[in-house]
């Protein structure tokens, strides 16, 4: 599970800041019992405020503030049976998803530090933009630079729907774009890769995002295809560029400061 940041933190500052509430927690494993369930309540009131400003408040609410947290809280003395068996049981639980988040925000971060550009290419970049195999930082956004294509999960549905509907162009279109992204995966458990490009031309890595568990998505595929770039560069803590044939998500991404480029060909016809 990846965290998310707010803006200008970063994964690595937020992942050092998450280990330190994991560190604490930890901590509480030698308290006595009947002490354990006020000093966990302390926990969750201090990593909560040394948190705020790092991540969001949705996140705090889910790695601290959960569910089990107000179930305690509500549950009454400590000294009833119940709620005593169950703080341990609750404390790993959190010391679990701070784990996982962590893990997961450290090994974000060492994908995205990497030197070059973070790119999000826009679905109809797939479509009408460069030829599939010239695909690079060159012709997606003008610069002859080492890349990782960002790929959010909603471009991934997008293309599926349109690979058996419309124009024969266009559903031929999406199934090879389909296909040459699963190539450069290749089966990947990370579903992260390298695309081949022209000799001369810098290295482009790929990476589909998946998004989390329970997301709602924005109505609109390109609200959240901007959405999506907008965490993407609170996750990296740096600028993410969309490559983009489209004039309204042109005018989306300005409106939330997000840098656009037009690739190098021109689009006949837009998503």
């Amino acid at each position: 599970m990846v965290g998310d940041p707010e803006s200008g933190i970063g994964a690595r500052s937020a992942a050092a800041k998450l280990n330190e509430a994991l560190t604490s927690l930890r901590n509480l494993a030698g308290v006595a019992e009947g002490e354990r369930y006020f000093r966990y309540y302390g926990w969750a009131r201090d990593s909560a405020f040394k948190l705020d400003g790092v991540i969001t408040r949705t996140e705090i609410d889910r790695l601290i503030f959960t569910p089990a947290y107000y179930a305690l809280l509500s549950s009454g003395s400590p000294d009833w049976g119940p709620t005593a068996g169950t703080v341990e049981m609750v404390m790993r639980r959190a010391e679990t998803e701070l784990r996982a988040t962590i893990e997961s925000l450290q090994s974000t971060s060492q994908r995205w530090t990497a030197p070059g550009r973070l790119i999000v290419a826009d679905t109809n970049v797939y479509l009408h933009g460069p030829g599939l195999g010239e695909f690079s930082a060159k012709t997606l956004i003008g610069e002859d630079v080492p890349a990782r294509l960002l790929v959010p999960m909603i471009v991934i549905d997008e293309l599926d729907a349109l690979k058996n509907r419309g124009e024969k162009d266009r559903r031929q279109a999406a199934r090879q774009a389909l296909k040459m992204i699963e190539q450069a995966l290749d089966e990947s458990p990370a579903m992260s890769g390298e695309l081949t490009v022209r000799p001369g031309r810098s290295r482009l890595a790929i990476e589909v995002v998946p998004d989390p568990p329970g997301r709602l998505r924005l109505p609109v595929a390109d609200d959240e295809i901007v959405d999506r770039a907008a965490y993407f560069e609170r996750l990296a803590g740096r600028k993410v560029v969309i490559s983009t044939l489209d004039t309204g998500m042109t005018m989306r991404c300005r409106n939330l400061r997000i840098e656009s480029r037009t690739p190098e060909v021109t689009a006949k016809t837009s998503v």
